[in-house]
């Protein structure tokens, strides 16, 4: 669960264990699947609300500990400050 003080903003929960890995995220009632990349660390990944794509990811290089994401214009801030917390801690 994703909580600020007084509310439940999000819930999350890993449906794969094998990469790619998929979660799936609860936001507002929308529900989405994020997906890592495949085998390699490298791999791109996706965020989806039902068949569209909103956002892709994927990691620079084997060394790098950092994730590029880009989302659609559209989000909301705080929907993309989720995504980029349950990516980051994977």
């Amino acid at each position: 669960m994703i909580r600020d003080d007084q509310h439940v903003i999000a819930e999350v929960w890993r449906e794969t264990t094998i990469p790619p890995i998929r979660y799936r995220f609860v936001y507002s009632g929308d529900t989405f699947e994020i997906r890592t990349g495949g085998l390699s660390p490298t791999s791109a990944g996706t965020i989806q609300q039902s068949d569209k794509q909103v956002a892709t990811l994927r990691r620079p290089s084997l060394a790098a500990r950092n994730t590029f994401i880009a989302f659609r214009k559209d989000l909301a801030d705080e929907l993309k400050i989720c995504f980029c917390s349950i990516v980051l801690l994977d």
